[in-house]
């Protein structure tokens, strides 16, 4: 699941790409931690999330577990990750950098919409 996610994203990327061929900064920009790892640990936990439902249902429980704690700490991780990425890029190439914000606000949005919606 996490490897279609992220293929899909790449694909949506190479797309772009591919329609302004100008545009190659954007190819060094997404290779870049601060750029990618905003992207990929979101999906990681939406397939966490997809895996944990199917395989075991919705459950709740008086502890909330490791996984509830990972997940806290993403939620205080993820803005500042995001943040950092706006701060140090956003000046340099403002109109490719705002095409990788949508995509890193989307694919955090995808694992807390399942968390909040189901109220796991």
């Amino acid at each position: 699941m996490n490897q279609l996610g992220g293929l899909f994203i790449f694909r949506v990327i190479k797309y772009f790409n591919d329609r302004c061929p100008k545009n190659k900064f954007m190819n060094s920009i997404i290779k870049k931690p601060s750029a990618w790892i905003p992207i990929a640990i979101p999906l990681i936990f939406f397939a966490y999330l997809v895996i944990c439902i199917s395989i075991f249902g919705i459950v709740r429980n008086e502890d909330e577990g490791t996984a509830a704690h990972l997940f806290q700490l993403w939620l205080v991780f993820e803005p500042l990750a995001v943040g950092f990425f706006a701060v140090k890029w956003l000046p340099r190439a403002p109109k490719q950098v705002l095409f990788i914000l949508a995509l890193q606000i989307v694919a955090a949005l995808l694992p807390m919409s399942i968390v909040f919606s189901l109220k796991l």
